[in-house]
């Protein structure tokens, strides 16, 4: 992953306060790179798996990195009322949870993409459901019951 670039577009995105692009730029970046080269993520789980550093190298240097910087823009987007309470490394795994998921199956298990789908349909579908799913008005919603 180009992490620097990767960074740059979510750091712009969230100097204007905007959400989905801040996820977009992360979700788009992690798919269209491994599906251009699924050799590293295939690497990165068989390391993983005979027990060598590298994963954790990985993770280390760059992923660690990433959640780092969206952990933080969700803790900023709580204090600002617009997302609800929750921690946010654990929302941001789930965000990249959902891309690593689409990609396994994707890359490793062979699933096809659903047709006509592309990349970017594909992340925005994931953009949607995290960013609904945080968004602050929908526990008001809960709470009143409606």
């Amino acid at each position: 992953m180009r992490l620097e670039e990767t960074l740059a577009k979510a750091m712009h995105a969230a100097a204007r306060k905007d959400d989905a692009g801040v996820f977009r730029a992360v979700g788009l970046e992690a798919l269209t790179q491994t599906e251009s080269d699924p050799s590293l993520m295939r690497l990165l789980l068989f390391s993983a798996l005979e027990g060598h550093p590298l994963p954790h190298l990985f993770f280390e240097t760059r992923v660690r990195r990433l959640h780092i910087f969206l952990g933080s823009y969700i803790e900023e987007r709580i204090a600002d009322g617009v997302f609800r309470s929750v921690n946010p490394l654990i929302a941001v795994r789930g965000f990249m949870g959902m891309i690593v998921r689409y990609l396994l199956l994707h890359e490793i298990y062979g699933v096809k993409r659903p047709a006509g789908f592309l990349p970017e349909q594909i992340v925005d579908t994931f953009v949607t459901l995290f960013c609904e799913a945080l968004d602050s008005k929908e526990v008001e919603k809960e709470c009143s019951g409606k």
